[in-house]
């Protein structure tokens, strides 16, 4: 009947309109990034370094070092400077720690900036009962630094990826450009192992190096 041929209708329409739409917002967004500046624009996805590799001053000394010897140019060349290196670090063995972690932080802001009752908060996550937020924060804190205390038994583990922020927007094309190339490869020292790192364009923003 008609309300079959309709509901097909319809539904075909739909589908044609959000395929169309989905075509428009990635236009849309490739036009953005072509018009805008952005903190992606100065960064390289670098993956494949071992999981022990987390000093970011040693590896943004040696990156910079290995791109001036692979693209032949001084260290003070603006197409490898490296600004700094951001870690991703691996923390999926403590994961829910650190969601509690961040629940507290944000309940904290609440209480100061809305300006209510820290007693009236969700963090019961607390233990033990009766353990006041800013204790609970505080204890946090000690928590986290001992994360990247070298030394300290807790120490995170790189999970392999990090980001590498150049100074200048000239360098990420030319890092890229040049390791995109058939049989170029930048190689890592890790013990007897040699690792192949693999670059990629940065999809989401880095965090902050300063």
């Amino acid at each position: 009947d008609m309300s079959f041929y309709g509901m097909g209708f319809l539904y075909i329409t739909s589908f044609a309109l959000s395929l169309a739409y989905g075509m428009f917002q990635k236009r849309a967004s490739l036009a953005y990034k072509r018009r805008s500046t952005t903190m992606n624009d100065y960064a390289i996805c670098v993956t494949g370094l071992p999981q022990s590799a987390t000093d970011e001053s040693v590896l943004r000394n040696w990156f910079q070092e290995e791109f001036a010897k692979a693209l032949g140019k001084p260290q003070d060349d603006k197409e490898v400077q490296v600004y700094g290196v951001s870690i991703g670090y691996d923390y999926t063995d403590r994961m829910w720690e650190v969601e509690c972690m961040t629940t507290r932080l944000i309940e904290s802001v609440e209480v100061r900036f809305l300006h209510y009752n820290a007693e009236e908060t969700t963090a019961a996550i607390a233990e033990p009962q009766g353990t006041t937020l800013d204790e609970m924060l505080a204890e946090d804190k000690k928590r986290v630094h001992a994360w990247f205390e070298e030394g300290s038994g807790q120490e995170m583990r790189s999970s392999g990826e990090v980001f590498v922020v150049m100074r200048h927007k000239v360098g990420v094309q030319a890092v890229l450009h040049h390791f995109s190339q058939p049989g170029v490869a930048l190689h890592y020292e890790h013990g007897e192992d040699r690792l192949r790192l693999r670059f990629g364009d940065v999809k989401n923003e880095p965090v902050s190096t300063c």
